[in-house]
């Protein structure tokens, strides 16, 4: 039986995991990539995202000028812990302007 997701980016987002096969009942490594401007933005939001318990890595395309600030967590994925999650991420990278 497939979860009901509201029907907005995140449900949809959710459904597309699930039909792939994953066992949404089971924790997964769920990945929030962060956009930020520059390195030493994107450099010392991770040292934050860390503190926070999230597992960080950084990624820059070779023709983009912005940064993504990988910020993944092993979680249950449910509707309202992404959610909240993605609230948590855009409150800890206001300062830095960075966006999800």
């Amino acid at each position: 039986m497939q979860p009901n997701y509201p029907h907005d980016s995140d449900g949809d987002a959710l459904r597309r995991v699930a039909a792939h096969g994953s066992y949404m009942s089971q924790p997964m490594l769920i990945e929030f990539p962060v956009v930020v401007a520059t390195e030493s933005a994107a450099k010392e939001f991770s040292a934050i995202a860390e503190g926070q318990g999230f597992k960080v890595h950084l990624w820059k395309h070779y023709d983009d000028p912005n940064w993504d600030v990988i910020c993944a967590v092993d979680m249950v994925a449910t509707y309202p812990e992404v959610v909240r999650i993605q609230q948590q991420l855009t409150e800890m990278a206001s300062p830095f302007c960075g966006i999800l």
